[in-house]
């Protein structure tokens, strides 16, 4: 299990949500490079980093401030939010990317999901994000009115890296995070699952690993880092325990 720091861009700027709501954020850094040292990035690392107005206008919006972050930063960076179309995958590719996050376009374009997990094995995560159990997508805008088991159907059989669920009610909150709802992801679609939302000190991150670490591929951890909850000697040390 990998422990994944998440970097929130909206108008160039580090900002973190609360429970999804794009009009209730918190700006952390007024530049994404501040984070490379405070995160102690390395060759090593996973950075979670989402654009967030690109999730909601579904194109890249901030890509020139992500991609000047890319070219300083020595990390993996698996990035989703506003990725509509195998144009944008690729860009995104060419400028060291190295995981690709899907939402929206896996309810709404089936063709080209297929088609970029048949051209890029293994580099594409598939993002579910629910609120009281349904899917939301746009940048959690959009209530789809559906539930997470059917896309489970679409991509279980797919060659892709993992599955990234998010609970709108637990991110940013720092209220502990969804285990039953974690729990019930698992096992129902059979792929490795990375965690996200309501990670709130070094105790989350112990049960995790102690329980679900053979089960659970990672951890995004957001809002605790930026606010000292936890830190990333912590996070290392745990790793390494």
């Amino acid at each position: 299990m990998v422990y994944i720091p998440a970097i929130d861009v909206k108008d160039g700027k580090c900002v973190r949500l609360y429970r999804g709501n794009m009009k209730e954020y918190k700006i952390y850094k007024n530049s994404l490079i501040e984070i490379i040292d405070e995160f102690q990035l390395d060759s090593l690392s996973t950075l979670h980093v989402v654009d967030l107005d690109g999730a909601v206008c579904g194109k890249p919006k901030n890509y020139n401030a992500i991609k000047n972050f890319i070219s300083l930063a020595n990390c993996n960076i698996q990035l989703g939010g506003g990725i509509r179309n195998m144009d944008t995958v690729e860009r995104y590719f060419d400028i060291g990317v190295v995981k690709v996050i899907l939402g929206t376009s896996v309810l709404d374009n089936l063709s080209f999901l297929y088609d970029v997990c048949y051209k890029y094995p293994g580099r594409i995560c598939i993002s579910i994000d629910t609120l009281n159990g349904m899917v939301f997508d746009k940048g959690w805008t959009n209530n789809t009115g559906r539930k997470y088991h059917g896309i489970i159907q679409r991509i279980i059989n797919l060659n892709i890296n993992s599955v990234i669920w998010t609970d709108i009610s637990r991110d940013g909150t720092m209220a502990g995070v969804n285990i039953d709802g974690l729990l019930k992801i698992i096992k129902e679609t059979g792929l490795p699952v990375i965690a996200s939302g309501g990670v709130t000190n070094v105790s989350d991150l112990i049960y995790l690993k102690n329980n679900l670490n053979d089960s659970l591929a990672g951890v995004i951890c957001g809002k605790a880092l930026y606010e000292g909850a936890i830190s990333i000697d912590i996070i290392k040390q745990i790793k390494d325990d």
